[in-house]
């Protein structure tokens, strides 16, 4: 037999918000659990609190390079610009290449 389901969730997840446009806005994140949970769908299901992930642990899915440029992102090293062709590209999450989505970052 498998090993048992596992779901890491606590309230602490509800503070974390993308924006109200984001698919995962904290009102949808509580709505899904408490809906599931009246279902039935976490019944035998552990549900873990949440902690912060080691910088190994990150590594696992994201690409050192991109996990720097993350650190490096809210103090500005990166800089700006006012065209998107300067954007920098980095790899993520082990393949895939994409500007970085912070707010410093131009549209």
């Amino acid at each position: 037999m498998g090993k048992p389901a596992s779901v890491v969730w606590g309230n602490s997840l509800l503070g974390y918000d993308m924006g109200a446009d984001h698919p995962l806005n904290p009102i949808r994140l509580d709505l899904t659990v408490r809906l599931a949970t009246a279902l039935g769908v976490l019944d035998g299901v552990e549900l873990l609190a949440p902690r912060l992930a080691s910088e190994n642990e990150v590594e696992l899915v994201h690409d050192p390079g991109y996990v720097a440029a993350v650190r490096a992102a809210p103090d500005g090293s990166l800089g700006t610009s006012a065209t998107a062709s300067a954007r920098p590209t980095i790899r993520c999450s082990r393949g895939c290449t994409r500007p970085p989505a912070w707010s410093s970052a131009p549209p």
